[in-house]
């Protein structure tokens, strides 16, 4: 879909607001716990920048970090800008935008400016294309030039919902147990 159609321009006005509330009454329900680096890291103001790697596959699920102060990357796509404007609407502040196959320079630049900002950032570190759950350079790249830790973010819940898609994303079901680690 071309963002200037019609369709397109439609999309943009209604998805975005339309995934966030979904997502939102859906994570409501949610019962997710955090383990390890993760419990109350994001919300402890001592907490150095960090920069937060997860699977593409958990893309919905970190819904669940919804107004927290982390910065996500979003591709430069079609795909990417409702992802953006759908992360804003569920609080997260401003996304980085570029990936692997367009603008990742710009992306890992914006990423860099929000960690020396004192921010938290969040990347998949699988891409936008995959190959699924193999990570590419760019968050090491990212930790290098920043100086900041990488907290690795994995998600397990039950029962497990799959699309047929090259990342098999996991889509939350309501009343879902979860757990970040």
């Amino acid at each position: 879909m071309n963002a200037d159609s019609f369709a397109g321009r439609r999309a943009m006005q209604f998805l975005p607001p339309l995934g966030a509330w979904v997502l939102r009454g859906l994570t409501a329900t949610l019962r997710i716990s955090e383990v390890g680096d993760l419990r109350n890291s994001l919300s402890d103001p001592s907490r150095p920048p960090t920069i937060y790697a997860a699977r593409h596959e958990t893309a919905f699920t970190v819904a669940h970090y919804r107004d927290r102060p982390i910065h996500a990357l979003a591709s430069r796509s079609f795909d990417g800008e409702l992802v953006s404007r759908m992360l804003q609407s569920l609080g997260f502040p401003q996304t980085a935008r570029g990936s692997s196959t367009r603008a990742g320079d710009l992306g890992a630049l914006e990423l860099l400016r929000y960690l020396e900002k004192g921010d938290h950032v969040l990347m998949t570190v699988d891409g936008t294309k995959g190959p699924r759950r193999q990570a590419k350079p760019g968050i090491i790249k990212l930790a290098q030039l920043s100086g900041c830790p990488v907290v690795p973010v994995v998600f397990a819940g039950s029962p497990q919902l799959r699309i047929g898609s090259w990342d098999r994303m996991i889509i939350p079901v309501p009343f879902w147990r979860g757990l970040y680690g």
